[in-house]
């Protein structure tokens, strides 16, 4: 796919893996998409590309990722996310907030049904069961459910838990994986799994 190069601001994700998510929501065309973990939008910015006149709720703590600059993300998203919006024909909903938090949840819940879910919010196991457990149920039937960063061992010196997380749940619908070889110095693997 062309355009994964094209993306104007920092993505956190491996390329080839993210090709194969960006082809899956082409097909899906979602029209009503939650992005939990959003930060400059890169990620984003391909779902809307791959399914005009969306609804993208994007929900972000504003913490920021290791190397990422909050004063930055802010002006991104004053500037670039309006332009993206105009663009593609899609509707940002920006919630800033901890999206563990209730009235989080029910914020978002407005918005639900939801077509496709992305989760690259916290990493700690915690966190990432937390969102698992409140928008699942907010995918409609059909609908697809994806993690980033499943690869990371149980053990890992970073404490991410997205893949015990990815583990334990993938079994409660249809299921796939895009893995390439595990670096620990990179961000790697998507979980997707869908509502039947």
């Amino acid at each position: 796919m062309s355009q994964i190069n094209n993306c104007p601001v920092p993505i956190y994700q491996e390329e080839g893996e993210l090709v194969h998510l960006v082809e899956l929501v082409a097909k899906l065309q979602p029209k009503r998409i939650l992005e939990v973990g959003s930060l400059y939008g890169g990620t984003m910015w391909y779902w809307m590309h791959a399914s005009n006149n969306a609804t993208i709720i994007s929900v972000d703590s504003g913490v920021g990722a290791p190397n990422a600059n909050v004063s930055d993300i802010d002006q991104t998203r004053l500037t670039l996310w309006p332009e993206w919006e105009r663009e593609t024909n899609c509707t940002i909903v920006q919630v800033r907030a901890d999206s563990t938090a209730q009235d989080t949840v029910e914020a978002v819940n407005k918005y639900a049904p939801f077509d496709f879910i992305f989760v690259d919010g916290g990493h700690d196991f915690n966190t990432v069961m937390a969102d698992w457990q409140n928008y699942w149920p907010m995918l409609k039937a059909g609908g697809c459910f994806a993690f980033h960063d499943i690869a990371y061992p149980d053990n890992n010196p970073i404490g991410c838990g997205v893949g015990i997380v990815w583990r334990t749940v993938r079994d409660n619908g249809k299921w796939q994986e895009f893995v390439r070889e595990y670096n620990p110095q990179q961000h790697c693997g998507i979980g997707v799994m869908w509502k039947e």
